[in-house]
C-alpha cells in the first residue's frame, strides 16, 4: 500500500506541474495583471512611453509584496513571462507540499489520504489568482512543520521568528496560517485538547505579534482601498454566497461537478471517522473548525480586500485534510483502492483543468489582435461586458472561477503587450510597490475592477468613487477595449469600431472627444 500509495503522490505531483508547461497565461482571475506589474518591475518602467507612467517604489508596501520581489531580482535575467508562470505554479504546489509535511508530521507515515491534499489543490483561492497568499500559506504550514526537527527550543523559536518574518513579507495571511497550524499543534493529537490552550496561544502569538510589529514599525503608506470604496468598508454576502463559501476548497471551474464530489468526499471522511477507519489529530482538527465557522461569518470584503471568507475556508480544508490518518494495522485491499481512486481522481481532474485552460486561449487571442491597432503610448478604458448569471453547468467553464470572471482582468495585458496605459494594474499603496504617476494616477483603479461598457454614457451608473475616470472618459481615453463582447451590449454612441475580434472589441475616441492629453477628473 505504501509503494502504490508513493506512485500516486508522485503522479499526482507530477500532473499538478503539467498545465503550466502548456498555457503560457491560464484564465486565473487575478494572473493577467499580476503579470503585467511582475512585467514593469522586472524593467518594463524604464521603457519609454511606461516610464512616464509608472514607478516602482519599494517604500510603499511592506507585505504582499513576495512575487514583485522576486521579479525585482530574477526578472531582468530570466523574464517576467517565464517568471510569473513559475511563481503561478508556485502558489499551486508550495501549499501542496506543506499539506503534505504536515499530514506526514501528524501520521509518521505515507498513507492514501494524503492524495486528497493534490486532488484538491484546484481550488477557489488558486483560481482567484492570489499567489503572494498561496504561496505564504504553503510556506507557513512548511516553517511550523520544520520546527519539530530543531531539538533546542531557542532555535525553535528562532526559526519561527525569521518564518513570520518572511511569511509576513510575502502576504500577511500567510501568518494566520502559520499561527493557525502552531495552535493545532500545540493543542495535540489528544481528546483533552483544551488543556493546552495557553501553550497554542503561546505559539500563534509570535507570528501575530512579528506580523503587527512589521506592519506598525513599517514606515509604508497606511493601506488604502484603491478608490473602490469608504475606508474600513465591511460587506457580507448573503446565505446563498456563503454556500459557496463552504463549497470553495472544492470548486474551481465545474460548480456541479465539483461541489457534488466534494461534499461526497466530506461525508465518507465524516462517516470514516465515526466508524473508526480514519483517526484525526484532535488539535488540528479543531483549528480546521474555528476556520470553517469563521468563514461563514466573516465579511467577505474588509475595505479593498476581497474574498476574505473563501480565504479562510481554503486554508480550514487544508488544514482538515491534513490533520486525518487512516487506521491500517496491516496490509489493507481497501485502503490501496483508496490510493489508487484518490491518484487518479488527482489526474483526471488536473487533465479537465488543463484542457479548459486551452480553451481559453481563443479568448486571449482575440484579446491580442484586437490590441494591435493600438500604438505605444495610448490610454484605453477596459470595459467588461456583465458574465453570464452564475450556471452549474457552465458552456465556457474557462470564463469564470472561483464564482467570478476569469476576464476581469486581461485588459492589463496591454501594458506589456503594447506599452499603452490602462486603469487597472494593481498599484495600491500598502500593497504593492507600483506606483502610478501623475496626471495618470487620477485615471488609475489601483486596486483593479472595471466598469460594463454600458456604463459609460449612463448618468445613473455609480462612477463614483469606485470609477471616478468615467466623467471624462472621452476627454481622457484613446480606445475603449470592449472584453466578453459577445454579450451584445449596445455601444454608446461616437466611438469608432477599429477590430472586433468577437470576444473583444476595440473602439477608437474620435479626437475631437480625445484631446490628446491627460487631464483628468478633479
Amino acid at each position: 500500500m505504501r509503494r502504490l500509495t508513493a506512485t500516486s503522490l508522485v503522479l499526482s505531483l507530477v500532473a499538478l506541474g503539467v498545465p503550466f508547461f502548456v498555457v503560457a497565461i491560464p484564465p486565473v482571475v487575478d494572473f493577467p495583471n499580476h503579470l503585467a506589474r511582475m512585467w514593469l518591475i522586472s524593467g518594463g518602467v524604464r521603457q519609454p512611453p511606461l516610464d512616464a507612467m509608472y514607478a516602482v517604489e519599494w517604500s510603499r508596501a511592506v507585505t504582499n509584496i513576495g512575487i514583485d520581489v522576486v521579479a525585482g531580482l530574477l526578472g531582468p535575467a530570466i523574464g517576467a513571462d517565464v517568471l510569473a508562470r513559475v511563481m503561478l505554479a508556485l502558489s499551486l504546489l508550495v501549499p501542496v507540499m506543506g499539506g503534505l509535511a504536515l499530514a506526514y508530521a501528524v501520521s509518521g507515515r505515507l498513507h492514501p489520504l494524503m492524495l486528497a491534499i493534490p486532488l484538491w489543490a484546484w481550488h477557489t483561492c488558486f483560481n482567484l489568482g492570489f499567489m503572494n497568499q498561496q504561496i505564504a500559506v504553503g510556506l507557513a504550514l512548511l516553517a511550523a512543520v520544520a520546527e519539530r526537527f530543531l531539538p533546542s527550543s531557542v532555535g525553535r523559536i528562532g526559526l519561527r521568528v525569521m518564518a513570520a518574518l518572511l511569511i509576513a513579507i510575502i502576504h500577511p495571511f500567510g501568518a494566520v496560517a502559520h499561527a493557525a497550524t502552531l495552535t493545532g499543534l500545540a493543542l495535540g493529537p489528544g481528546l483533552r485538547w483544551w488543556s493546552r490552550l495557553p501553550q497554542a496561544a503561546l505559539a500563534a502569538s509570535i507570528p501575530v505579534l512579528t506580523t503587527a510589529a512589521l506592519l506598525f514599525a513599517s514606515a509604508a503608506p497606511k493601506f488604502t482601498n484603491g478608490g473602490e470604496g469608504p475606508r474600513g468598508t465591511l460587506q457580507w454576502i448573503g446565505a446563498v454566497g456563503k454556500i459557496g463559501t463552504a463549497l470553495s476548497y472544492f470548486v474551481s471551474y465545474f460548480p456541479a461537478v465539483e461541489s457534488l464530489c466534494g461534499i461526497g468526499f466530506l461525508g465518507a471522511l465524516l462517516l470514516a471517522i465515526r466508524r473508526g477507519a480514519i483517526k484525526r489529530h484532535h488539535g488540528l482538527a479543531v483549528v480546521a473548525g474555528s476556520l470553517a465557522l469563521l468563514a461563514l461569518i466573516a465579511p467577505s470584503r474588509i475595505g479593498s480586500t476581497m474574498q476574505v471568507d473563501i480565504r479562510f475556508a481554503t486554508l480550514a480544508g487544508l488544514l482538515f485534510v491534513s490533520a486525518l490518518t487512516p487506521v491500517v494495522t496491516s496490509f489493507s485491499l481497501r485502503w490501496g483502492g483508496v490510493a489508487a481512486m484518490l491518484g487518479l481522481a488527482a489526474v483526471l481532474r488536473t487533465a479537465a483543468i488543463t484542457a479548459t485552460w486551452l480553451e481559453a486561449r481563443n479568448d486571449l487571442r482575440s484579446i491580442a489582435v484586437a490590441l494591435e491597432a493600438v500604438p505605444p503610448g495610448a490610454r484605453i478604458l477596459v470595459a467588461l461586458e456583465p458574465a453570464q448569471q452564475f450556471e452549474w453547468f457552465p458552456k465556457n467553464p474557462w470564463r469564470s472561477a472561483g464564482f467570478q470572471s476569469t476576464a476581469l482582468h486581461y485588459g492589463a495585458l496591454a501594458v506589456p503587450w503594447r506599452r499603452s496605459f490602462t486603469p487597472l494594474v494593481f498599484s495600491e499603496a500598502g500593497k504593492q510597490p507600483l506606483r502610478v504617476l501623475p496626471p495618470y494616477d487620477r485615471l488609475s483603479i489601483p486596486g483593479g475592477g472595471l466598469p460594463p461598457l454600458v456604463a459609460l454614457d449612463d448618468p445613473d451608473a455609480p462612477k463614483v468613487p469606485e470609477f471616478g475616470y468615467l466623467r471624462q472618459w472621452r476627454r481622457d481615453f484613446d480606445f475603449v477595449l470592449q472584453i466578453n463582447a459577445e454579450a451584445g451590449v449596445l455601444i454608446p454612441p461616437g466611438l469608432d469600431l477599429t477590430r472586433d475580434e468577437g470576444f473583444a472589441r476595440l473602439f477608437r475616441v474620435p479626437r475631437d472627444q480625445s484631446r490628446g492629453a491627460v487631464t483628468p477628473p478633479p
